[in-house]
């Protein structure tokens, strides 16, 4: 999950050390998490877009994602459920995602 920090104007000219922050490496104004792995809010366009070994992973399970035009805006757990899985079934995939697509 990709978490972002707005820094007030004020800030901006303030250096903070990198020990406040030691679960993220910052980039001007904005900071991003070290860990922007797969997870069940990210739509199948962004997964497909990221991570295009996704494709054929998705393909095993019954998810020919690659082709429908909901794929955009549906998110991984609206696709799978709507699919007729369950959250265990979820879970597996995401996590088969991780492994292999990242």
């Amino acid at each position: 999950m990709v978490k972002i920090y707005a820094l007030k104007k004020k800030d901006w000219t303030q250096k903070k050390p990198a020990e406040q922050w030691p679960d993220i490496k910052t980039r001007g104004t904005i900071a991003m998490s070290k860990e922007q792995n797969i997870n069940k809010n990210m739509t199948f366009g962004e997964l497909l877009k990221k991570y295009p070994k996704a494709g054929p992973i998705l393909a095993n399970h019954g998810l020919h994602c690659i082709g429908c035009h909901i794929s955009v805006f549906e998110t991984l757990e609206q696709g799978i459920k709507a699919h007729g899985m369950n959250d265990s079934q979820l879970d597996t995939i995401i996590g088969e995602l991780n492994s292999a697509a990242v």
